[in-house]
């Protein structure tokens, strides 16, 4: 089966290498599109000059007009802005879509590969799974072996949203230490069964290339946050299917393309995000999203105020 691979690029070149490397050890037939967010630190040239031996051409984006630009292994796209995650992403599916694929895949550049991940799901697939199924993620985990809990999720509620605002996630942390809560069930993530799930990480998804006969992509009404519910919300519109298979793994750097983003702003794109999520695709009232949008620049407020009196 053909397949597309597309990582989107800012500024992490370092990573991106390692991500590609990580594939090339175990597979050699491939297409990947590395999409550049406009790096403005010769990302693409370090890159290509990296994996000189593919010979590979560095295209802006905006002058391709056909599908004659593809070539096998490696295609370097340069955006003249930076568009953020779903633009971005879109970018290369929008130019997959051009080529005779029969899986697209999305990666964050800070993924690695433990093995041929792409050859034995999309095996697993064809023999085991219904075209009902269109999106597709393995178990993630974190360099240090522990599980990357993003990676699959059930439908966010009132409470997820409050608990991704520093404050929230402190109340939430205390009042799970108050009650002996214990953290996650771990034998969600680690039995081999695949599951249904609501959403998968956008750090490594595996979609059916017909999707996008009905999907033209990531919804492109946000920077950088919620692309995943979003998406994910849009595939169930289509009456189609999302599934989590655990029994494939890959290691994330969890937090490595945004580490160089400041806090506050991270916080403010997110709250964007999630207005946009809840008020499009949710069922969380007005109420509740008054509270969280609270609970938001609260910890705005409060991640300002400290890092003025740190200056001092």
């Amino acid at each position: 089966m053909k397949l597309a691979i597309i990582i989107l690029n800012y500024k992490k070149y370092d990573y991106t290498i390692n991500c590609i490397n990580s594939i090339l050890k175990f597979k050699k037939d491939f297409y990947i599109f590395v999409i550049d967010n406009n790096s403005n630190n010769n990302s693409l040239e370090n890159i290509k000059k990296e994996f000189s031996f593919f010979n590979p051409s560095i295209l802006d984006y905006n002058e391709i007009n056909n599908e004659n630009f593809i070539c096998r292994n490696l295609n370097l796209i340069q955006s003249s802005t930076n568009l953020g995650y779903a633009k971005g992403n879109n970018i290369g599916i929008e130019l997959c879509k051009k080529g005779n694929f029969d899986y697209i895949a999305v990666l964050n550049n800070d993924i690695l590969l433990v093995d041929d991940i792409f050859t034995k799901m999309i095996s697993f697939i064809n023999k085991n799974i219904s075209n009902d199924f269109k999106l597709f993620g393995p178990l993630l985990e974190h360099p240090d072996g522990t599980i990357d809990y993003n990676c699959a999720k059930k439908t966010l509620t009132f409470t997820n949203l409050i608990a991704m605002t520093p404050i929230g996630s402190v109340i939430k942390r205390s009042f799970n230490y108050f009650i002996g809560f214990k953290q996650k069930n771990t034998s969600f993530f680690k039995d081999t069964l695949k599951k249904e799930v609501d959403i998968i990480s956008g750090s490594f998804m595996l979609f059916r290339k017909d999707l996008f006969n009905e999907i033209d992509g990531f919804d492109p009404n946000t920077f950088l946050y919620f692309e995943e519910p979003i998406l994910c919300s849009a595939i169930k519109e289509k009456q189609h299917k999302v599934l989590f298979l655990p029994d494939f793994k890959a290691i994330h750097h969890h937090g490595a393309t945004t580490s160089s983003i400041s806090r506050v702003f991270q916080l403010q794109e997110t709250r964007k995000s999630m207005n946009y999520y809840v008020k499009n695709y949710s069922k969380i009232n007005k109420i509740q999203l008054s509270l969280i949008n609270g609970f938001f620049y609260s910890s705005i407020r409060a991640i300002k105020i400290k890092a003025k009196f740190k200056n001092k």
